[in-house]
């Protein structure tokens, strides 16, 4: 009789440890969440919202900034943003 308390007892107690886990992993996700602060997309007009450093334009290491969705992409216009398009 003994043998199968100590059996339950431990059942029991992992199935405790289960429910702390999915508890713990439920509340964590409801405390989640996100704000956008800033958001920019590059697209027309880019050069007048942002200011190109003129830091290393003396020393000629500036590289030039130019708008692409790169090589790879899904949509063109919403994946654009910025890179050296020259480097120094």
């Amino acid at each position: 009789r003994s043998h199968t308390s100590a059996a339950t007892f431990r059942s029991a107690q992992a199935c405790e440890g289960k429910m702390r886990r999915g508890l713990l992993c439920l509340c964590s996700a409801t405390v989640v969440s996100g704000k956008i602060y800033f958001s920019e997309t590059f697209g027309e007009g880019w050069e007048k919202r942002w200011t190109v450093s003129k830091w290393k334009d003396s020393e000629g290491t500036a590289g030039k900034w130019e708008a692409t969705a790169g090589k790879w992409f899904s949509d063109e216009a919403e994946d654009t943003g910025i890179q050296t398009a020259q480097d120094s």
